[in-house]
């Protein structure tokens, strides 16, 4: 079957919204949409993660962007929104994005499909510096750290009871960054990483496939 043109200006929107990790994820969906004829719009500041109203999170730079994002999102009315539900920075446990108690109720409220994404996981040291000193894949190979990233996403239980309110959609990358919990830095002649804190665009390109088997699984409607 051949692939469908590329989305006219009526086409359903999916809008991406958050940091430069949330960045690097829409990669994986840019492909997916395009099969099945959706828009991808991407909204993003540096080290600012979407999560409206928290003026102290980051700084009032981010709060001032987040509000901007949130009234385009408004404006647009888009068919679906991705965002990340779930948060982590250096040397702490992953947790529960503030996301959560507010803006993610709304949007379902609106009828606004929402893919729930889990952040992907840091580490302490950046995979490709072994690579530039001479290691192989194999010695230059990461293990999860599961006191930092658990195998259950730490949102679990909020999205299951949101998911009551209109269609929520989980999606973790991190079985296909980490598969069985074990991180090389190349994977099918890719490099996964940019550094020790994202994905390269390219690996996030190849995900496409896992993206469209779990979004299948929760009745994503494209």
């Amino acid at each position: 079957m051949s692939a469908p043109d590329p989305a006219g200006p009526d086409a359903p929107v999916l809008l991406v919204l958050g940091n430069s990790r949330a960045e690097q994820a829409a990669m994986s969906v840019v492909e997916p949409a395009r099969e099945h004829g959706w828009q991808v719009v991407l909204i993003r500041q540096r080290s600012c993660p979407f999560i409206p109203g928290e003026r102290d999170l980051v700084s009032p730079e981010c709060a001032e962007h987040n509000q901007a994002a949130l009234a385009y999102l408004q404006q647009i009315s888009p068919t679906a929104v991705m965002l990340e539900t779930t948060r982590s920075s250096s040397g702490q446990p992953e947790v529960a994005s503030p996301v959560l108690e507010e803006t993610v109720g709304d949007l379902l409220a609106d009828g606004i499909a929402v893919i729930a994404l889990r952040t992907t996981p840091r580490f302490a040291e950046n995979p490709n510096a072994c690579l530039s000193k001479g290691g192989d894949i194999a010695s230059c190979t990461l293990t999860q750290d599961q006191t930092l990233l658990a195998p259950e996403r730490p949102d679990a239980a909020a999205l299951a009871q949101l998911a009551e309110a209109g269609p929520l959609h989980p999606l973790d990358l991190t079985p296909v960054i980490c598969p069985g919990g074990v991180c090389p830095p190349v994977i099918g002649n890719v490099r996964v990483h940019l550094d020790a804190f994202h994905i390269t665009a390219t690996y996030s390109a190849t995900m496409g496939g896992e993206v469209e088997r779990q979004l299948a699984e929760s009745g994503f409607p494209w």
